[in-house]
């Protein structure tokens, strides 16, 4: 990491990882176009109930029948993906539930928090995020 400030900053102190949220966090709305097959995100949502844990919630949309994956992550700049989660494979027009848990020691503190379709295992159709509040 030479050379390279980290995410965390001493001047901070014990600032919590992440910032719990007394409402659902959601996207802006021009994250909202479905990919060239069709697949998309809907009803994207981010609960952060305590400053290790967010829960992603949305609706993965496709070809009728189509199976489907999700896969959530927090991440910020310096270090990129802190911690991820995926899904079991489900269908399109499903529901999903994904939480994401930092590590308990772990100080890097997440900027962005990111959901996605896939069509089939690490074939990303859609990325959705959601700019976590300071």
């Amino acid at each position: 990491m030479r050379g390279k400030k980290r995410a965390t900053d001493e001047r901070l102190g014990s600032q919590p990882m992440l910032r719990p949220a007394t409402a659902s966090l959601r996207p802006s709305p021009d994250q909202r176009r479905p990919s060239l097959a069709g697949y998309s995100l809907a009803d994207v949502a981010l609960d952060i109930p305590d400053a290790s844990t967010a829960v992603f919630r949305a609706t993965l949309n496709g070809p009728t029948g189509a199976k489907v994956w999700a896969r959530a992550w927090l991440s910020n700049e310096i270090d990129g993906t802190l911690a991820e989660t995926v899904s079991p494979c489900l269908v399109a027009g499903d529901a999903v539930s994904l939480t994401v848990k930092l590590r308990d020691g772990d100080e890097r503190i997440p900027e962005i928090a990111c959901i996605r379709i896939e069509s089939a295992p690490m074939a990303t159709e859609q990325v959705v995020i959601i700019q976590l509040p300071r």
